[in-house]
């Protein structure tokens, strides 16, 4: 009953709200995040007055959004986008897609929390990008291609491929060391055979094709399936089916790759030719399939 009335509370103040930083966090127990004090059940920032934990009037990071309601109040982020909707906006939060609070804990101290961190125990790692789509426009830094296979909306981007013409959406943020990461959801299958989407890096600009983490068909396969006829590394699996959701997670290092979903036993690994390493970018794949990003996250090691 407590509970209920301080979020009433909470709500009468405006300050109640998924998005917001810190008063979403309670604290039954006392016990609260570094940097944040316990006040009569929620987790507040310390030192701040507002009642949410900032200072009404202030706006550091300068982004149009007062401390007291920004989930990121150092860091420019407007739209406060916040995909696992947990006390930290996409922009500086440990883990963007953990809300488990071991997700986010970061005992290498290199501020990847442990849910997105490849290597929790090593120091190192860095969050080269997340995307979580909030915004229903094409991401900065993003190139689609075609154009005209790409929308988005409702918190996804949505790629569609008919025939064998893939939909490429793809960063400028290859990296010799790194880990790919997508959620990606099948909406509908085209055709009857080379049917797929994953993850790629690196992606070449000429053919858009790169060593791929993905489905297709009836396999996992480590491929570049544009360019190259045989995969490098494949395993015979369940056929891939509309309405289906994946995680892909596609680890290199230099010529090394090891692919991995929750569907798979174990990963697939393969070492790549070097002449198929000249891609820049990396990114997500969709071909004959219609399907939903949920979002997108790269990790340098």
């Amino acid at each position: 009953m407590r509970a209920l009335g301080l979020a009433i509370g909470l709500v009468v103040a405006a300050c109640y709200s998924p998005s917001y930083r810190d008063c979403e966090i309670t604290c039954a127990s006392g016990a609260c995040p570094s940097g944040y004090v316990c006040d009569l059940g929620v987790c507040r920032v310390e030192g701040f007055s507002g009642a949410c934990g900032g200072n009404t009037a202030d706006d550091r990071d300068g982004d149009g959004v007062a401390d007291d309601r920004d989930n990121c109040p150092d860091t420019p982020n407007a739209n406060q986008a916040n995909e696992d909707m947990d006390a930290y906006g996409d922009v500086c939060d440990p883990c963007p897609i953990s809300a488990e609070p071991n997700g986010d804990a970061d005992p290498d101290g290199d501020g990847v929390g442990n849910a997105c961190d490849p290597t929790p125990d090593t120091e190192g790692d860095s969050i080269a990008l997340f995307e979580g789509f909030a915004d229903p426009v094409l991401p900065a830094g993003a190139e689609a291609v075609p154009t005209t296979g790409w929308t988005f909306a409702d918190g996804s981007a949505f790629g569609t491929s008919m025939g064998f013409n893939p939909a490429v959406l793809a960063w400028p943020v290859a990296n010799e060391h790194q880990t790919i990461r997508a959620k990606i959801t099948i909406n509908r299958l085209d055709g009857s055979s080379f049917r797929g989407a994953g993850v790629a890096t690196p992606v070449d600009a000429s053919t858009n094709d790169g060593i791929m983490c993905w489905i297709v068909d009836s396999t996992y396969q480590v491929a570049t399936p544009l360019t190259v006829t045989n995969p490098y590394a494949m395993v015979q699996t369940s056929p891939i089916e509309a309405g289906k959701q994946y995680e892909f997670t596609l680890s290199r290092a230099n010529a090394d790759m090891q692919c991995s979903d929750a569907i798979l036993s174990a990963p697939l690994t393969a070492t790549v030719p070097e002449t198929q390493l000249t891609g820049t970018r990396a990114g997500v794949f969709v071909v004959s399939v219609d399907a939903k990003i949920d979002w997108i996250l790269v990790v340098n090691q």
